[in-house]
């Protein structure tokens, strides 16, 4: 006979012919889970709970997280249990699947998390059982909750022009990356409106890495305004697809440049500069921060942003009327004496073809008056933690993580400052990475929230629950085929046969 134990809660009731459980599915993921040594649980299950007496034979069959006791008592009642409930519909152990859902919902690395956990001992799923799980249910599950969250933020911007931030993210450094996400930013709720995936090689259009941003901002301009999102403008970088897509492909959206991707380019001229010139280093920053009161004071008007602009060279001459252009006239008060530049130093004329670069000027033109992406790489900063650029992922592993990262983001794009105890607002200081020696202070936030985590897991458990595996597996989108199909691959033996080495190991004599 079978033993009346339990492991499950009250209010759960157990098939004791297949340790299905029933009525627990919804709360799987809140109940609490512990790890047990083999020896405690030996001593847990040595006596018979029905007549005492001891268990001989007791064994164990692991599969996965999943452990599975069987044994008989002297009085010949049989034990039967089960460390986990089983998941109705696919029989899938619960634990496995809460563990897949774990490791993947919070931005783990598999291979380095399951070698954590066989390191000291426990017993785990596999990479192939995660993959597995990935395809069939994890997955599914992200998208879902993704549409749904997306298309109550599009019901919230229905009535709005909609004044739009975009830039890209590629999966790794340098010139040869795989993936790159494209996303967009509704500047008036804060909160990543749409991104998109381009793979290099997906189509005519994407022969290489450099090309992938273009692409990028044309799918998610595409499907924004498939949603029927009204664009009321749009600011990138200024990246040159970008820019000449913009301008062929929609000449009706108002297109800004970011002022601060704007500086940084411009900071690296002033920086190479100083190195020959050491007169213009005390200048560096206030021409920066001129760029970014240009940008605002002039709100889009490019004559006068341009004015303001060049302004700057008669200014570090210590002229500071007689401007060229609208803006006649600078608007400070009288100043402290300093090291003004000479008209005819050669400090002043290389900076002054820094400033004066026609390619710059006519950027200048579209600084952007108010709308900034600096959302966007904090944005990037969270994807860096759902999908590392030192480890490579699958299409579809990529495109979830991304996903993931925009729930997280959009979850907490309105973290309000943390207070002390005493109700005083929590500053943190901050070094600056590009100005040695300089410090801020930020204010720190209140603690992020995991609630989409929690939708996740209950997707994942119901998909589990109303459809087998083996359905659910067979119904997961195709992978495409690797890039490296699309060349002859020679065989294993001749690559051995040819293989030479340029540092060939001498054998001692």
């Amino acid at each position: 006979m079978a033993l009346p134990w339990n492991h499950l809660p009250a209010s759960t009731h157990q098939d004791e012919s297949t340790g299905v459980a029933t009525g627990v599915e919804e709360s799987l993921h809140a109940e609490r889970k512990f790890i047990v040594f083999e020896s405690s649980l030996r001593d847990l299950l040595a006596k018979c709970s029905v007549c005492g007496q001891a268990v001989g034979d007791l064994k164990f069959s692991v599969v996965g997280t999943l452990v599975t006791a069987e044994g008989v008592c002297e009085q010949q009642h049989q034990l039967r249990w089960k460390s986990q409930p089983l998941v109705k519909g696919s029989g899938a152990g619960a634990g496995n699947l809460l563990l897949a859902a774990g490791m993947l919902y919070s931005g783990c690395v598999v291979a380095s998390t399951i070698r954590c956990l066989n390191s000291v001992g426990i017993q785990t799923i596999t990479e192939r059982t995660f993959y597995n799980y990935q395809r069939a249910y994890l997955l599914p599950a992200v998208k879902q909750l993704f549409l749904k969250k997306q298309s109550a933020m599009v019901d919230s911007l229905a009535d709005m022009r909609v004044d739009l931030a975009g830039d890209g993210r590629c999966d790794s450094p340098g010139y040869s990356a795989k993936y790159l996400a494209y996303s967009v930013l509704a500047v008036q709720n804060g909160c990543i409106l749409h991104t998109e995936q381009v793979q290099v090689g997906e189509s005519p259009e994407v022969p290489n890495s450099v090309s992938m941003e273009k692409q990028g901002l044309a799918k998610c301009l595409t499907a924004v305004e498939e949603l029927g999102i009204h664009i009321g403008s749009l600011t990138t970088d200024r990246h040159p697809g970008v820019k000449q897509y913009c301008r062929k492909h929609k000449p009706n959206i108002p297109h800004w440049y970011d002022v601060w991707h704007v500086g940084k380019g411009l900071k690296k001229k002033l920086l190479a500069a100083s190195r020959r010139h050491r007169v213009l280093s005390p200048w560096i920053q206030s021409i920066i921060n001129h760029l970014y009161w240009v940008a605002a004071m002039g709100q889009g008007d490019g004559d006068l942003v341009v004015s303001m602009w060049r302004s700057l060279l008669n200014h570090v001459c210590d002229k500071h009327d007689g401007h060229d252009g609208p803006y006649e006239k600078c608007l400070h008060d009288q100043l402290e004496d300093r090291e003004w530049l000479s008209p005819t130093s050669p400090a002043f004329l290389q900076l002054k073809t820094i400033v004066d670069n026609p390619l710059l000027l006519r950027d200048i033109r579209r600084l952007s008056p108010e709308v900034q992406t600096f959302s966007l790489e904090s944005f990037h900063s969270v994807l860096n933690c759902f999908a590392p650029k030192a480890n490579a992922f699958s299409e579809d592993g990529m495109q979830a993580r991304t996903w993931l990262a925009v729930l997280h983001f959009n979850e907490n794009a309105k973290r309000q400052q943390a207070h002390t105890r005493e109700g005083e607002e929590q500053w943190k200081l901050k070094s600056s990475k590009a100005r040695r020696g300089h410090f801020t202070v930020a204010a720190v936030k209140e603690k992020p929230s995991y609630g989409y985590v929690e939708e996740l897991l209950k997707n994942a458990v119901d998909l589990c629950e109303h459809s087998s595996y083996k359905e659910s597996f067979n119904n997961a989108a195709v992978q495409p085929c690797h890039m490296s199909l699309a060349y002859e691959r020679p065989s294993k033996e001749e690559l051995i046969a040819q293989r030479r080495t340029r540092f060939p190991t001498q054998s001692p004599s």
